[in-house]
């Protein structure tokens, strides 16, 4: 009986503290850490043309979460604000549509297979900061 209440107990704490709480602004998903910055995780919308917010409910957006874009096929072109400091692994992965990219100079790093199998991509193009952006 102490290992079926054991076993209960363990399970609840891992499905209560195991997962970080999903937001939702618009068409974005988004997870909240503990420094009230905003990881972008999800997008399920249909643009063709797409700007990452710079804020989400006044909180600056720092990341793009691994996969967070990933199969977005209708995308064409993104731009990333440079509030950006991280993208993760296969952020865009099988955008099989996305043609052009402009990521900030504030990005200091950038997962593995961030563009993975993105075969109609032509342009990455690395900005430096824009103040009004």
């Amino acid at each position: 009986m102490r290992k079926v209440i054991f076993c209960l107990l363990l399970c609840v704490s891992v499905s209560v503290f195991g997962e970080e709480e999903v937001y939702s602004y618009g068409d974005f998903e988004y997870t909240i850490d503990a420094n009230d910055e905003v990881c972008i995780t999800g997008y399920n919308g249909y643009d063709n043309d797409l700007i990452i917010p710079s804020e989400i409910n006044g909180m600056k957006v720092t990341s793009i979460g691994d996969s967070a874009f990933y199969l977005c096929e209708l995308l064409i072109s993104i731009k990333i604000p440079n509030s950006i400091k991280s993208i993760g692994d296969s952020a865009f992965g099988q955008c099989s549509s996305l043609k052009s990219i402009e990521i900030p100079d504030s990005v200091i790093s950038i997962g593995g297979g961030v563009f993975l199998e993105c075969f109609s991509l032509e342009n990455v193009m690395i900005s430096e900061k824009n103040e009004n952006f």
